[in-house]
C-alpha cells in the first residue's frame, strides 16, 4: 500500500526540512497526482470500454433521435388532423 502524503504544510514545516526531504515530498506528490490523473482518465475516456464521455455522447445522440421521432410524430398527427378538418 502506498504511503499517505501529508499535503497540508505550513511555511515553518517546509523551512525545517532538508533539501532532500523537500525533493522527496515533491516527487511523492507528483507521482500521486499522476496516478490520480490516470484513474480519472480511465473513468472519463474508458480503458478499452466506454467511458463517461462516450456514454454522455451516446445519450445525447439517443435523446436527439427520440426528440426527432417525437417531433415528426407530432407534425404527422397535426398534418392528418389538418387534413381531416380542412375537408
Amino acid at each position: 500500500m502506498e504511503e499517505d502524503i501529508k499535503i497540508a504544510f505550513d511555511q515553518a514545516d517546509i523551512e525545517r526540512q532538508t533539501q532532500d526531504e523537500k525533493l522527496n515530498l515533491l516527487l511523492k506528490i507528483a507521482f500521486s497526482n499522476h496516478t490520480t490523473l490516470r484513474e480519472h482518465g480511465k473513468i472519463l475516456f474508458g480503458n478499452g470500454k466506454a467511458g463517461l464521455c462516450d456514454t454522455a455522447r451516446t445519450n445525447k445522440m439517443l435523446i436527439n433521435i427520440i426528440m426527432s421521432v417525437v417531433g415528426a410524430s407530432i407534425l404527422g398527427f397535426a398534418g392528418v388532423l389538418y387534413g381531416l378538418v380542412a375537408r
